[in-house]
């Protein structure tokens, strides 16, 4: 199984970004097939098993929450960051905020 890893990580590796984007999303549709039968959840009578409440744990924390992060960078990047909008005559936030006299 490594093996194959390995395969796929030297074969995206080699591609050009756009190429590797292409090939990440013709994948998405097997990667969720995948995982949809890898939680075996056929049988609903029977008692979740906890090795596979751990697995669904440990794929969250190692696969999801790294891809949102990465898409929340992204977004962050793309998107110009915003003035603070104030109606005429308002005082910046921190106006005041400084010194005070006795």
């Amino acid at each position: 199984m490594r093996e194959l890893v390995a395969e796929l990580e030297q074969a995206l590796d080699a591609l050009p970004p756009a190429d590797r984007r292409a090939a990440l999303r013709a994948l998405m549709p097997s990667v969720v097939r995948w995982y949809q039968r890898s939680l075996d959840l056929d049988d609903r009578g029977r008692p979740t098993d906890i090795d596979l409440l751990l697995w669904v744990e440990e794929l969250s924390a190692g696969l999801i929450g790294p891809l949102c992060a990465a898409a929340q960078d992204v977004r962050r990047v793309a998107t110009p960051a915003r003035q603070v909008r104030r109606l005429p005559g308002q005082r910046h936030p921190r106006a005041g905020a400084g010194w005070s006299s006795p």
